[in-house]
């Protein structure tokens, strides 16, 4: 019972409906409307997440990792004024992301999926995610849980009639998607209307530092997210959207170990700048170690387990495979181990206020993705293993710029 109770079991629940959501719609969309359209569906989601997740970064990280110290009626404004910056901004990137989906279909280029479709599925995705990340900050995980479960409800029911009714596309996976999330995400605002306040008089003062602090974290999960868009982008340019499907296929494979790395990284910052304000430096540094051993033995097994068994069970789920799928695999898992490495440190980073070396490390490896990709555009292969390069060079630079950090003696004695 107290394992059930516990804040990493709820994080692990939360991350494996989460998980299930997107495992389940990729397979449901690679096996009913085939490599194509998958290949769409997932390029079109990358583009979605990159936008996305600067958005939450730019307008939630900071009460992540600033609101520790906030109580009563100070805490609620602040969570009234994170939702309103959530709001406004959200509906601000819909509309500019539908119009520049529809100026590409206007000159003929990209002509994939609606402005509509986009916009919907850009706002659905932010609302659900801004419910998400309050209560990680919240250390409500559970609660986390149940809004993900309903999403992930919602959505298998809607894609698994579009297949039975033979019109699961891309489009319509990603409109029925982003109906799941958004109504899951309104239905809990709905819920805790109480818990948000929203003053005008302190609304200005609360977007300066929600937007000052957020900038440099909005940069960083940008360049982040856009490691994996990047080399979508290049695979669509030199197979197709059909490599690409296939490259989607692959990934899925690694969302069940995702579920464990991606719940470790939802509760790792919050409960980093936790660690830091109990226990200083030196708690911090046992919490980064500790996690980085959890994943590193995770990630290895579980590629050990793809090698063997990966081929076998993409043909199980998808009914495919090519000379490339066991290459594609194994660049895909390596990628996910070398990006996990750094993810305690960035964490450790972002508490101790220095999101704009995170940026950095992730900037560069953007550049080292794309650099690497680029110079081998013609080989499928090659332009996979750029993910892992640029993970490399990502992780080994948050790994520095955290040591550097923990080790500065006025670190030591700091607290938030």
């Amino acid at each position: 019972m107290r394992r059930v109770q516990s804040p990493a079991f709820r994080v692990a629940v939360d991350q494996a409906a989460f998980s299930l959501g997107n495992f389940t719609a990729t397979v449901l969309v690679g096996r009913y409307a085939g490599q194509r359209e998958l290949g769409v569906f997932a390029w079109t989601f990358s583009i979605v997440l990159l936008v996305a997740a600067a958005q939450r970064a730019l307008v939630v990280s900071a009460y992540t990792y600033q609101s520790q110290s906030l109580r009563g009626r100070a805490r609620r404004l602040r969570r009234g004024s994170t939702l309103t910056l959530v709001v406004a901004t959200g509906l601000s990137i819909a509309i500019l992301l539908s119009a520049a989906v529809a100026a590409c279909h206007t000159i003929g280029w990209l002509h994939v999926v609606s402005a509509h479709v986009a916009a919907l599925a850009f706002f659905g995705w932010a609302i659900r995610e801004f419910a998400r990340r309050l209560l990680f900050a919240e250390h409500c995980f559970g609660e986390a849980a149940i809004v993900d479960a309903a999403a992930v409800a919602m959505q298998l029911l809607m894609l698994s009639w579009l297949a039975g009714a033979g019109e699961l596309t891309a489009a319509t996976a990603l409109a029925a998607s982003a109906v799941a999330w958004g109504l899951a995400g309104l239905g809990w605002l709905g819920w805790r209307r109480l818990w948000f306040v929203v003053e005008w008089r302190v609304l200005r003062e609360h977007t300066h530092d929600i937007l000052r602090f957020g900038r440099w974290a909005a940069l960083s999960e940008a360049t982040f997210a856009a490691q994996d868009a990047a080399v979508q982008t290049m695979l669509t340019v030199s197979g197709g959207f059909s490599l690409t499907g296939l490259y989607a296929a692959c990934q899925s494979l690694i969302k069940p170990v995702n579920v464990v790395v991606q719940a470790v990284g939802n509760a790792a910052g919050p409960m980093s700048a936790a660690a830091l304000a109990k226990d200083g430096i030196a708690g911090l540094q046992s919490r980064v170690v500790r996690v980085t051993e959890v994943l590193g033995i995770l990630l290895l097994a579980y590629t050990v387990i793809l090698a063997v068994y990966g081929e076998a069970t993409l043909r199980l789920l998808y009914a495919t495979t090519t000379a490339d799928t066991h290459w594609l695999l194994m660049a895909v898992a390596a990628a996910a181990l070398a990006s996990a490495m750094g993810l305690p440190p960035a964490k450790a980073v972002s508490a101790l206020q220095k999101p704009q070396l995170n940026s950095l490390a992730n900037a560069s490896c953007l550049a080292a993705t794309i650099g690497a990709g680029l110079s081998c555009l013609q080989l499928s292969g090659s332009v996979v293993s750029a993910l892992v390069v640029g993970s490399l060079v990502g992780s080994a630079l948050k790994w520095g710029a955290y040591l550097s950090l923990s080790s500065l003696p006025r670190q030591r004695e700091a607290t938030p």
